[in-house]
């Protein structure tokens, strides 16, 4: 029986083989365009250059931790961040996800809620669960190979939005698979982070926003979609992550 198991290796930028059966696809480098917005909850506060969100009295509150990205997201969105300050006081830590807004409506500190998962119009991985209520009719689902709560000062996570509406979490670089796609267009979307209980303070590390430019790989894979039947996917020497996404454009 041939094999099909892909011993693709490459050179990274310091000349070192890179095998990339082992390597993530989303290592984020550190590019931010973009910081946390000054509209927050009553518990926090953003740096000065916006990068860093902090809660002003953890030992007191385990709630009123959400802040936001400065600008709508739009296009492909990467956007990542790492956990700087974290307590033991509490049960849980950070959450993160998406608030939509009409395009005709602002934020304001009068909407933002003290709970982010519980929160109309917001999509949010809370712990091993997605909380999307995005639509009229709100869903609870399972999501993620790692529950957020197991983070520690250090961790990162992220989100990754493409061009088709699809949303991603990551975790350390790994994508935890697609949470919801057709993230509804016509709405302005911000991204949210709930600084919850045992969260105290997050720096941001990546903040893209990619407007009409796509990636090469994305490109790649829809051609592979044209030529490939789903029955010989299988037989694809291609890494088991960017497997997961070809098999998700036949859906």
């Amino acid at each position: 029986m041939d094999d099909y198991t892909c011993h693709c290796n490459c050179t990274d930028s310091s000349g070192a083989v890179v095998d990339l059966n082992k390597r993530s696809d989303f290592q984020f480098g550190e590019v931010v365009t973009f910081g946390y917005s000054k509209i927050c909850a009553s518990q926090m506060l953003i740096s000065e250059d916006g990068l860093s969100a902090r809660k002003k009295d953890p030992a007191q509150f385990y709630a009123h931790g959400v802040v936001y990205g400065e600008r709508p997201v739009k296009g492909v969105t990467e956007f990542e961040l790492e956990i700087v300050g974290y307590g033991s006081g509490w049960s849980g830590t950070v959450k993160i996800g998406l608030v939509q807004l009409t395009d005709d409506k602002e934020l304001t500190v009068n909407d933002v809620p003290r709970y982010s998962p519980d929160a109309a119009g917001y999509c949010v991985w809370c712990a091993d669960k997605l909380y999307n209520n995005l639509q009229v009719i709100k869903a609870e689902s399972s999501y993620g190979e790692h529950s957020l709560d197991s983070l520690r000062a250090g961790s990162r996570v992220g989100l990754r939005l493409d061009s088709n509406g699809c949303l991603m979490f990551l975790v350390n670089g790994h994508s935890q698979g697609i949470a919801i796609k057709n993230v509804s267009k016509g709405h302005k979307l911000y991204i949210v982070v709930d600084h919850y209980a045992n969260c105290i303070e997050t720096r941001i590390t990546r903040a893209v926003v990619l407007v009409g430019v796509r990636r090469l790989q994305d490109l790649c894979l829809e051609v592979l979609r044209k030529i490939i039947p789903i029955s010989s996917l299988h037989r694809v020497p291609l890494p088991q992550q960017l497997l997961h996404k070809l098999n998700l454009l036949y859906l």
